[in-house]
């Protein structure tokens, strides 16, 4: 398969250095599936949905001014996180709605029955009731960014900051 099926439209700056090149060539940092769907998120700031079955891009989503970080499928809706310390939910090609929240880049995303749960580079993990509109923060060590979270139950979930801590907590 190659990188991109087909060339992005715009062209960003190299994250080597390189000056500048087509955005299908910029680093990919964050993959979801769902079914027939895949997600490829990257520095490009751009999300390509993929239909790996027909081995082309379905639709590309536009919302970020940073690199995309993190995506993750709900039942019918996708989510996404970046480097402009946002997630962004959206559903049907569509954007709904910006979450504000982190204070900087947002590291990680992981989804359980529709309830994001983001770790960032300000040292908190926050779990995201996106019905309520509302959101829990836990603070990690002073300085340190939480680069992986991972829910294990409604109630319980991991993080790994960039300090090697790994916790354990409970809602």
């Amino acid at each position: 398969v190659d990188r991109w099926p087909r060339p992005a439209p715009v062209d960003v700056e190299s994250a080597r250095g390189g000056g500048k090149r087509q955005s299908h060539q910029a680093e990919v940092l964050c993959v979801a599936a769902r079914g027939d769907l895949c997600a490829v998120g990257g520095r490009d700031s751009l999300i390509h949905v993929l239909d790996w079955r027909q081995k082309s891009v379905a639709y590309s989503l536009r919302g970020h001014s940073g690199a995309v970080t993190g995506l993750a499928f709900g039942d019918e809706d996708l989510f996404s996180t970046g480097d402009d310390g946002t997630m962004k939910h959206w559903r049907d090609r569509a954007h709904l709605e910006t979450l504000f929240g982190h204070e900087s880049s947002v590291r990680s995303l992981d989804l359980l029955d529709d309830r994001p749960l983001t770790g960032g580079a300000d040292a908190t993990v926050r779990s995201w009731k996106i019905r309520d509109e509302t959101h829990l923060v836990y603070r990690a060590r002073r300085g340190a960014s939480v680069d992986a979270c991972f829910l294990l139950s409604r109630d319980v979930f991991a993080s790994a900051s960039d300090d090697g801590l790994l916790a354990l907590w409970s809602a």
